[in-house]
């Protein structure tokens, strides 16, 4: 059984001494017994008749001091002594919450600092909001330039909801607290604004995620069970949405970065393609072709995104061949071919002045190499040429053989594979040939392109 405020204090020494040195000076003796009757001080013999005093902590009878006349003087030592202990536990509780918030709110910093993917950011924040607090359902509204709410991440503990489409106000108030400014409601169907919604929630708690000045969405906690959220538990949610906001203004900035990038290198796939009308949809192709086998081989994400860039420039090299030849209509001699193979050379030299771009330039320079050696420009083998390479290879050529050009014919589908397993192992990759004829059909002819950049 935990000690009292009374027990702890009388079992320091300085303090019972000093009681002892009151009770010697005003030359009353006194017993003191706690709320059950239970001796804390003093011997009960030495008193044999007198009066009584409370001990209060807190609005209530802690102890009972027992002494003969003049014992108010040990009475108030006693209490003063009580009080004193109380508030010095009390500080230490508080100084202790405040180090455990301070020791949250660095960890939940450090955790959510660095993350750029809105996801991951509402991950973060809900798994730290249930870890600290009693919820139900916790969730994070995200706002339009308009200030209408469009996107609804929502816990539910034992299931996740991603919603995109606009709520009404009626559906809104059914399952989050929204309000403009902090607040808690611990009987929301007490409250007027929800009579009549039926909601899902009993008590909830509700805090703007605000950049800037600009509130661009909310933080909401529920429970369906009654609850008394506390204002400790409001001023820590709204410490954490703060923090949550920087941490969405900044996956907010580097997604519209990112799309900007990617706009640039649809550009970029664009352009190689309005130089050689041949080519008619090729790039786009390969990079479905490209992403198939990736899916296949289970590649890590980054390199899908990584396999996906390079496949739309792989042919960026050809913006530097002379239009004689990249243009001729007709097989190339000698002289030209020798040009046309330049063409990966060329793209290393033109991507590697784009910097968020240099991870994609094996996959372009190497996309021509062949896995016995035969292949150019530095007639790598083997794994020595970069995996994006090797998969574009293949996606590459298959549909350069199921291509109409103006010195032949497309090859049929079957023979182009007949192709590609006749050569696997010398000129392509036999893993990357086996994932491309094995993915499925619609993955592999680029019907499906859920999720992709699109290069066309």
């Amino acid at each position: 059984m935990a000690k009292t405020t009374l027990q702890r204090l009388l079992a320091k020494a300085e303090a019972a001494a000093l009681v002892q040195d009151m009770c010697r000076l005003q030359k009353v003796p006194v017993c003191v017994c706690d709320h059950d009757g239970t001796l804390l001080f003093g011997n009960p013999a030495a008193v044999e008749s007198g009066h009584s005093a409370p001990l209060i902590e807190g609005g209530r009878v802690i102890a009972t001091i027992k002494g003969e006349n003049g014992h108010g003087t040990v009475t108030a030592l006693l209490q003063y002594l009580v009080n004193g202990e109380a508030e010095r536990m009390a500080l230490g509780r508080e100084t202790l919450d405040k180090y455990r918030e301070v020791c949250l709110l660095c960890d939940f910093g450090a955790k959510i600092g660095s993350c750029l993917d809105t996801k991951e950011v509402v991950r973060i924040v809900t798994e730290e909001i249930r870890r600290i607090m009693a919820a139900d359902v916790i969730a994070l509204l995200l706002c339009n330039d308009a200030g209408d709410i469009t996107e609804v991440f929502a816990d539910h503990g034992n299931r996740a909801e991603h919603l995109t489409m606009p709520l009404t106000p009626a559906e809104l108030s059914k399952n989050f607290l929204v309000t403009p400014v902090p607040e808690i409601v611990n009987d929301l169907a007490a409250d007027y604004r929800f009579t009549g919604t039926q909601g899902v929630l009993s008590s909830a708690m509700s805090t703007p995620l605000t950049m800037r000045e600009k509130t661009v969405g909310y933080v909401c906690v529920g429970s369906r069970q009654k609850t008394e959220y506390l204002a400790r538990d409001l001023k820590l949610l709204t410490t954490l949405s703060e923090q949550a906001a920087m941490a969405f203004e900044k996956s907010l900035l580097y997604n519209r970065l990112k799309e900007s990038f990617y706009a640039m290198v649809r550009t970029l796939a664009e352009t190689i393609e309005k130089r050689d009308p041949y080519t008619g949809d090729h790039t786009r192709r390969v990079v479905d072709y490209s992403l198939a086998i990736a899916w296949r081989l289970e590649l890590p994400a980054d390199q899908h995104t990584r396999l996906e860039m390079a496949a739309a420039l792989h042919d960026i090299g050809k913006l530097g061949v002379r239009d004689e030849v990249l243009l001729k209509n007709g097989p190339l001699n000698s002289e030209e071919l020798a040009h046309m193979k330049m063409h990966p050379t060329f793209g290393e030299e033109i991507l590697m002045h784009i910097k968020p771009l240099k991870d994609v330039i094996p996959g372009v320079k190497s996309h021509h190499e062949r896995c016995d050696g035969s292949g150019y420009p530095h007639g790598l083998k083997g794994d020595k040429i970069d995996i994006t390479a090797r998969i574009i290879a293949v996606a590459d050529s298959f549909d350069a053989m199921t291509s109409d050009r103006p010195y032949r014919k497309a090859l049929s589908r079957e023979s182009a594979f007949s192709e590609l397993l006749k050569h696997s192992g010398t000129q392509f990759d036999a893993a990357v040939v086996e994932a491309f004829l094995s993915a499925p059909v619609q993955e592999r002819l680029g019907i499906e392109r859920h999720g992709r950049m699109k290069c066309s």
